[in-house]
């Protein structure tokens, strides 16, 4: 079943306890889900409700909607309304909050053990399958505000960029535009380049041939391909019954799917959420 989007304040309520959580998010279920998965691998950033995690049990945590928000800007003058009325403050013991102030970080430091612990938790660090679509679906659902937009752009006029520093745009550039055609020579079978960029993730092509993502465009708009086919679309072509895909992904796990379609273990994720098979916990 797919999460449901609903933006607001919510709570995360360790049952055994009462004591709680309150943050504010612009897709509450899909927060749950990240708070979720950085709990489970013990690399919370906030350490006293990963203590209470791991002391407790997962079971013991539920998610609770305190209000929901319509308006994305009220959403940090709802949470402060929350935390001063509820003031589930760590250091009072009466919470999980660090922070007192809603989305705000600005002048806070933290401990050197704090930092330490954070610095261990990301080292060797790989994004997993679920995490990178969580990433992504949080990516496509942020949008600028009309307001953020105009900064930006009267941040931009009168801007003076010195002549220095246009060569080294004009030489980046020619050298990207060098690297995207030194393909077209390693390929005189243009057809088999043309599948390649049909058939492989922008991000394998990239590794393979060292360019960026942006290059690889550039590519594809030099042999005048048009928009290419999402690679999960490709995948549930091939099966003319769906129900033998749709038991295939339900009854096998991660990594047998990818081997038996042929695809990458994140590609199998995608193919999870857009058939509609993921349960939410």
């Amino acid at each position: 079943m797919a999460y449901k989007q609903i933006q607001g304040i919510y709570k995360i309520v360790n049952s055994t306890d009462g004591l709680f959580y309150i943050g504010s998010t612009i897709s509450i279920y899909t927060r749950w889900a990240n708070h979720r998965f950085h709990l489970r691998r013990d690399r919370h950033p906030n350490l006293y409700l990963q203590h209470a995690w791991n002391k407790y049990g997962e079971k013991s945590f539920k998610i609770e909607i305190l209000e929901e928000v319509m308006d994305r800007d009220n959403l940090i003058e709802r949470e402060q309304y929350y935390l001063d009325l509820y003031k589930p403050f760590a250091d009072t013991g009466k919470g999980y909050n660090i922070l007192k102030e809603a989305g705000n970080t600005l002048g806070f430091k933290f401990s050197p053990e704090t930092k330490a612990l954070w610095s261990k938790q990301r080292t060797g660090r790989k994004h997993t399958p679920e995490a990178k679509e969580l990433i992504r679906q949080h990516s496509l659902q942020h949008r600028h505000s009309d307001e953020s937009k105009q900064k930006m752009s009267a941040g931009k006029l009168g801007r003076y960029v010195s002549e220095e520093q246009r060569q080294k745009i004009s030489q980046t550039l020619r050298a990207k535009d060098r690297l995207w055609k030194s393909i077209l020579d390693k390929y005189p079978d243009r057809q088999e380049l043309i599948t390649l960029l049909n058939t492989k993730l922008y991000k394998d092509l990239s590794i393979l041939w060292r360019l960026s993502i942006y290059s690889i465009v550039d590519l594809r708009k030099f042999l005048n391909i048009g928009p290419k086919k999402k690679l999960w679309e490709n995948i549930v072509d091939k099966y003319a019954d769906k129900q033998e895909l749709v038991n295939l992904l339900t009854t096998k796990s991660y990594r047998e799917s990818a081997k038996l379609l042929g695809c990458s273990e994140e590609l199998v994720f995608i193919l999870k959420c857009k058939l509609q098979l993921l349960v939410k916990n």
